[in-house]
């Protein structure tokens, strides 16, 4: 019979790293220490931005925000997100900017969560997001406990 056992290891020596100083470096992470989760909040309301991220304070994720398009499309060149969270409508009320977030955070990384948030939610909007593959959909005005849910929902501890 075999048995697989695998480990969580931090490196606690900055600077270039050969195999043997790996292993000689690392130490386990201590009971309770995990990786950050990595989300993304889009939102043109800067009001909205910032009771998100307050509500959102915790020391399981790491959060960065962006109030446009083309803000929210700069940091996901740059960065894989784990949860990514979207207005449907950035610019108006005849734009869909995040259905194309999703799009594009699920083109760099196929694992991201997309939360859609929209206060123009139809039936056929509701379609498209389950048909985009979304895993949460909230229409506004949403609760904060809905949010902190549908976040937890996804694994994520806040």
């Amino acid at each position: 019979m075999s048995h697989t056992f695998s480990a969580i290891f931090e490196i606690s020596q900055p600077g270039p790293l050969s195999f043997s100083s790996m292993r000689e470096m690392a130490q386990p992470l201590q009971p309770g220490s995990y990786v950050k989760k990595k989300l993304l909040l889009v939102d043109d309301e800067e009001t909205t931005l910032v009771a998100y991220r307050k509500l959102l304070s915790s020391s399981s994720i790491e959060l960065d925000t962006a109030a446009s398009m083309e803000e929210a499309t700069s940091y996901l060149e740059r960065q894989i997100y784990n949860i990514v969270i979207s207005d449907l409508r950035l610019t108006g009320t005849l734009n869909l900017e995040g259905f194309d977030i999703a799009r594009l955070a699920r083109a760099k990384n196929p694992d991201t969560e997309i939360i859609l948030i929209t206060a123009y939610g139809t039936p056929e909007i509701k379609r498209q997001a389950v048909d985009l593959g979304v895993a949460q959909y909230l229409e506004k005005p949403i609760l904060s406990s809905d949010l902190r849910n549908a976040i937890m929902s996804l694994g994520v501890e806040l």
